[in-house]
């Protein structure tokens, strides 16, 4: 974030080692170094006049140094760091009337139009929010939607637009992604919480995992949703205990959140059953925990199962079907 300077003003700061400092300015800006000889009080030199308009970046300094930041007629703007960008900042937008519109450019092909939050200029701050929000409402008027709609198709031919939400990817080392959460609104007093509405067919991608015989459930497996088995002979399959199920999980996953998924045996032999055992810790099963052979007609041979988060590292797993 970019610190101001007012116009015909100055400020101090000290710059880190190594550090870099970032200025802009519609008029033009002094910066200083502060510098000091034996014998002699500190003294200023000069480090740079920009031109109006003009960012300047300095080099990196050696060591920690005092910088002195004097605007003109307007007002100046700095940020430090090791590659340090500063820019005007801009007022809040507020509508004339009662549509506002942003509009991509018009041509061959249309410009895309983007809101970006801001960048942080310091190490282990996160980025600026971009947020779409509703309009407050009058006293007893509905809050006002945020909108995000696609375009359709073109006049004589054309699939609709798609609205696309993809959370960010983890970057360096071993960093997470980021999850796509959607919440609906809490009630108030004796009202009614609000509900997801999924109004349409729901496909997800999955690449089915395999088991055979007696072996712990891999979480890989139970995120995918469904697992095929095909044991050689009466089967255990054990849970991962809740230490495994928490690191694979975003420390998002918290309290009352769940994940269901499927044990589907495809053994033909009637005696091939599956038990569902509990792990030796952070795992308590509830209901039927046999997943029948599929020899029959009537036999029972696959088992939904919800696996509900507890606690710390601790799931409560219900057979559901």
């Amino acid at each position: 974030m970019s610190t101001k300077v007012y116009p015909n003003g100055n400020s101090e700061i000290t710059v880190a080692a190594n550090e870099k400092i970032a200025i802009y300015s519609e008029a033009p800006i002094v910066l200083l170094k502060q510098v000091g000889y034996p014998n002699h009080p500190p003294s200023w030199v000069l480090v740079y006049t920009t031109t109006a308009g003009e960012q300047y970046v300095s080099a990196a300094f050696s060591a920690a140094t005092l910088v002195r930041v004097e605007a003109g007629p307007s007002a100046a703007y700095y940020n430090t760091g090791a590659a340090p960008t500063v820019t005007t900042p801009q007022a809040d937008i507020t509508a004339a009337d009662a549509t506002f519109t942003i509009t991509g450019l018009s041509d061959t092909q249309g410009g895309y139009a983007k809101v970006v939050g801001g960048t942080s200029s310091t190490t282990g701050n996160a980025g600026g929010e971009a947020g779409v929000l509703g309009g407050q409402p009058g006293a007893t008027g509905a809050g006002g939607a945020a909108t995000v709609v696609a375009a359709a198709g073109g006049a004589t031919s054309g699939t609709g637009g798609a609205v696309n939400i993809t959370a960010g990817a983890g970057t360096a080392g071993n960093a997470n992604g980021g999850s796509v959460n959607l919440t609906p609104g809490a009630k108030n007093g004796s009202g009614i919480d609000g509900v997801i509405h999924l109004r349409g067919a729901v496909a997800r991608k999955v690449t089915v995992p395999a088991m055979t015989d007696t072996a712990t459930i891999a979480v890989s497996s139970i995120l995918s949703g469904t697992v095929k088995c095909t044991p050689t002979a009466a089967a255990t399959y054990t849970m991962p205990t809740g230490a495994v199920i928490a690191a694979a999980l975003p420390p998002t996953f918290t309290t009352g959140d769940y994940l269901d998924f499927a044990l589907v045996n495809v053994a033909t032999n009637d005696t091939y059953d599956i038990t569902v055992a509990t792990a030796a810790s952070g795992t308590t099963m509830y209901g039927c925990l046999v997943v029948e052979a599929n020899s029959a007609t009537t036999k029972i041979s696959s088992g939904i199962f919800r696996m509900v988060c507890s606690g710390a590292a601790t799931y409560d797993i219900y057979r559901v079907t």
